[in-house]
């Protein structure tokens, strides 16, 4: 009796949701325009980037001076998790550069 070969199709995978989505209440995934996470002292733990760049800044409105940058990166960084760890005092603002989309967890 001769071996029957099985074939398999590898089909693509679901594009990415580009919506502000909240998984739970410390955790934003799909963040595509300037979010304000949370109003209020937090820390930010990680970051993923899933495609261009973004910047975080410590402060309680979308209204943010450079004064209150923490990071910044630049398209091309996607990647894996980002462990940051980083105290926000007045609360914390993430705007993403123009067809950008990250996800964060915060405490």
């Amino acid at each position: 009796m001769p071996a029957t070969v099985l074939k398999f199709e590898r089909k693509p995978a679901p594009a990415p949701a580009v919506q502000s989505i909240a998984f739970n209440d410390r955790t934003m995934l799909g963040i595509t325009s300037p979010t304000l996470i949370h109003a209020g002292p937090c820390r930010l733990i990680w970051v993923s980037i899933i495609s261009g760049g973004f910047a975080v800044y410590d402060a309680r409105t979308l209204h943010v001076g450079p004064e209150r940058l923490i990071c910044r990166t630049g398209p091309g960084t996607e990647g894996p998790l980002i462990r940051l760890d980083w105290p926000c005092m007045k609360g914390l603002v993430i705007v993403p550069e123009a067809d950008s989309v990250i996800a964060i967890l915060f405490v």
